[in-house]
């Protein structure tokens, strides 16, 4: 029996308006598991349109985002804001939205593929 699950690799993920930015705003993300796939599809999945609507992403969001860079904390102008799952709605909307559809992106996997096979991601900041 394996002891892991191939392909389902955690990545630091950067805001697409950070990209050229020298310290960019990134957040680790792993995944989803099937759990955590079957949680997001069950919180706001239109199957007539396809569509997965904001509690969705938000569900993918905080299952997935395990910590984060960069973010300057607005209360205390010059200092970073540390990972905390209390903060993370206090986050952009628009921030929030782009990472949680990147969840959902690396989290589906098509006949034949294995999770993140395909392609190393663009995204990634070693």
């Amino acid at each position: 029996m394996r002891s892991n699950i191939p392909g389902i690799a955690p990545e630091w993920y950067t805001l697409g308006i950070d990209k050229d930015e020298a310290d960019p705003v990134q957040f680790y993300i792993k995944p989803l598991d099937g759990f955590g796939w079957m949680h997001v599809m069950s919180k706001s999945y239109n199957p007539e349109t396809g569509i997965i609507g904001s509690d969705g992403i938000e569900a993918a969001f905080r299952k997935a985002v395990k910590n984060w860079r960069n973010i300057e904390d607005a209360e205390n102008p010059g200092e970073m804001l540390d990972f905390s799952a209390q903060v993370m709605g206090t986050l952009p909307v628009g921030w929030i939205m782009e990472v949680g559809n990147r969840v959902l992106s690396i989290s589906k996997v098509k006949a034949g593929e294995s999770k993140n096979s395909a392609s190393p991601s663009s995204s990634q900041k070693t």
